[in-house]
């Protein structure tokens, strides 16, 4: 829960965004640039939105032992800058704060007890942004936090929703290097859906997939990740290291007193081959224990499980502006969600001079907003056009299912955004979504989401522009 000295602290920070504008405007983005940090995501246990993933669109990891690497900002694609803007105070910062206005209806797609057919709300959200950067030789930290809070009808939530992340990075000798990461993530049952569901960054090549459900109602999720990276040779890239993962989720119904986690524990090693400045092959390997408890044997899993992801994968820069990437391989599970499924990852992404466009899919074990031990196929697609330096527009489209034994869980999700950079620094934005979701009404509402947002964003860096 957050404290009512970081609320405070949040609401302070969000009424100094009219006071802190400036008149420049952003510069282009250079679509040259492919390093990226090292691949800390893909498992069920660390892999959500604030553990970013190196994705379907981009190169492989290259790892800190080979080019210094880097850190990415919490819960994006995007690198953590160096721009700290006016509030901050030798490493510390604030990052961006935000105030945004929701409406959102929510109708139950069966009769469930306990919950009316029909319901709406307006939410007002506060967000801010903190990081604590430090830069010292070989050495790179940074530490992350994002909490919010919400007014309904004229009352604060401090039971609100919140994220934080811990990222290191060593280059211990110029053929040797150490990522250590650990990412938190707690929703409360209040959960308006702002953003898009896919995050891409075109200069790195990163992909973030973010979850859209609707309920399950609070959950708590924990990943750690560490990653060895070796230089075997100058084109050749091998990593390793111990991941474990923490879920847990509430019943989706007020008063159903219906809980379930789950504790992973396994690692990942990867091999990277460059053929060429522009492509890649490689293999990787993820395996963990994961064990489950739940309060409940009509939904949810038991009992424990191993999950084990093998892929082969290829990528490959087409040219200035295209990358693709496609990996194939094998998802296996060994409890009660049990078989082998295909697993994949593949995906395209363009970069245009006015806009750019990702199509992602991947199936494996992968965390999509509710406890799970099963495979999930996604697909996500996201467009943005820039229609001046200052306005611009996106469209996210994304869809989601578990496949092989039930219970079956299913999401969709379509949002149309727009954004019009007032200042160098302030930017007022807006979203219309649709959620469609269908789960076992226990742990997950199966039901339609209609939700429109309107706020204010102040960023200590000025975003990018085309």
């Amino acid at each position: 829960m957050i404290s009512r000295t970081a609320s405070t602290f949040c609401l302070g920070v969000v009424t100094l965004v009219g006071l802190l504008a400036a008149p420049s405007l952003a510069t282009p983005q250079n679509p040259a640039a492919t390093n990226q940090t090292p691949d800390q995501g893909g498992l069920a246990g660390g892999a959500t939105q604030d553990n970013p993933q190196n994705g379907p669109m981009g190169q492989p990891a290259v790892p800190a032992a080979t080019t210094g690497g880097f850190l990415r900002a919490l819960g994006t694609a995007n690198p953590l800058g160096d721009e700290e803007g006016p509030l901050a105070w030798g490493p510390i910062s604030v990052r961006s704060a935000e105030v945004q206005e929701f409406y959102g209806r929510t109708d139950v797609a069966n009769n469930v007890a306990g919950i009316p057919p029909s319901t709406s709300q307006t939410v007002t959200l506060l967000s801010t942004t903190i990081a604590l950067a430090r830069l010292v030789n070989r050495y790179q930290i940074a530490l992350q936090y994002e909490p919010s809070m919400f007014i309904t009808n004229g009352s604060a939530s401090y039971n609100a929703n919140q994220q934080a992340g811990l990222d290191t990075l060593f280059q211990l000798t110029p053929r040797w290097g150490l990522g250590i990461a650990d990412h938190f993530t707690y929703y409360a049952s209040q959960r308006p859906f702002a953003g898009f569901a896919l995050d891409t960054d075109y200069v790195t090549g990163g992909v973030v997939q973010n979850n859209f459900l609707q309920g399950p109602g609070s959950v708590m999720v924990n990943g750690f990740d560490a990653a060895l990276n070796y230089l075997w040779s100058p084109r050749t890239i091998i990593s390793f290291g111990p991941s474990f993962g923490y879920q847990r989720s509430t019943g989706s119904l007020s008063g159903s007193g219906q809980t379930v986690s789950a504790l992973y524990e396994g690692g990942k090693a990867t091999m990277t081959h460059y053929l060429s400045a522009t492509s890649t092959i490689g293999v990787s390997y993820l395996a963990q224990h994961a064990t489950f408890a739940n309060t409940t044997i009509a939904a949810g899993p038991q009992g424990s499980e191993i999950l084990q992801d093998a892929l082969a994968n290829y990528g490959r820069a087409l040219n200035a502006n295209w990358r693709m990437n496609l990996g194939l391989g094998v998802a296996a599970n060994s409890g009660n969600a049990g078989g082998n499924s295909l697993a994949v990852e593949a995906g395209i992404g363009r970069l245009m001079r006015r806009g750019d466009f990702t199509l992602s899919y991947n199936q494996g074990h992968a965390f999509n907003g509710f406890v799970t031990g099963q495979v999930t196929s996604r697909l996500d697609g996201i467009q943005h056009f820039f229609w001046t330096q200052r306005f611009s527009t996106g469209t996210s489209v994304s869809y989601f299912t578990t496949t092989g034994a039930p219970p079956k869980t299913s999401g969709f999700f379509a949002s149309e955004q727009f954004s019009f950079r007032l200042a160098s620094h302030v930017s007022v934005f807006g979203q219309g979504a649709f959620i469609h979701q269908s789960g076992d009404n226990v742990y997950i509402l199966s039901a339609q989401r209609y939700l429109g947002s309107i706020g204010l964003r102040w960023d200590a860096a000025p975003p990018a522009a085309h």
